[in-house]
């Protein structure tokens, strides 16, 4: 299955018998621009030992035809873009050997898997250099999740000459970064995520507005 971009999933028990748990899911877009997912989401997640889903009150929890490990269900909420939907899945243990450590260890939003933990982007990027139609760009380092931090994806939002918006994405590898034929004399945002080996693409924490010089 294909990695899914800017989507995450974590996990948590909100109620734990050995017997019986709780898992309250948050399902996020880590987008800066994120568009979101519309209702309804197929959603699933595979499971470290045998447990069987209940059917919970306003979720179509489904384990039918599938692994007692993986449970898929369908979520009748649209995700926002840029935003969190938090819902509850309610599993049992035949075997009453469930614990805090038996959490999810792969998510599936329509049938691709996404990053349970993706990285931790740059805190800081910034703009030591710049021309009528160029701009140099240094940030900190990111931090790796579950998967290490492969490059950095650059994305420069401005409004062009025509007054079209423009929204202009760029991969490295490493600091520094040079960029060219920009616009002279424009105003232009500069966010910067992190992309694991996987796919997992951080959110877009840091961020740097500058403008290019005039036109020579």
């Amino acid at each position: 299955m294909a990695v899914t971009y800017n989507y995450l999933a974590d996990a948590q028990y909100t109620y734990l018998t050995p017997w019986y748990g709780t898992l309250q899911i948050v399902l996020t877009d880590q987008s800066w621009n994120g568009a979101g997912l519309e209702a309804p989401i197929k959603f699933a997640f595979d499971m470290p030992e045998e447990v069987i889903p209940s059917t919970n009150t306003n979720y179509d929890v489904d384990d039918s035809g599938v692994a007692t490990t993986h449970v898929s269900g369908t979520l009748p909420q649209a995700l926002p873009g840029s935003g969190r939907l938090i819902f509850n899945v309610n599993i049992s243990s035949p075997t009453g050997t469930l614990t805090a450590d038996d959490l999810p260890t792969v998510y599936y939003v329509n049938d691709a898997t996404i990053i349970g933990h993706p990285p931790v982007g740059p805190d800081r990027i910034w703009v030591p250099e710049t021309s009528d139609t160029t701009a140099t760009f240094m940030w900190h380092p990111g931090t790796a999740g579950d998967y290490p931090v492969k490059e950095y994806l650059i994305t420069l939002a401005y409004t062009a000459p025509d007054g079209n918006r423009v929204y202009r994405e760029i991969s490295a590898s490493q600091a520094p970064l040079t960029v060219t034929d920009l616009p002279p004399d424009t105003l232009i945002t500069v966010f910067i995520q992190a992309v694991d080996e996987q796919g997992g693409v951080s959110p877009a924490n840091a961020f740097q507005t500058f403008r290019t010089d005039p036109a020579k």
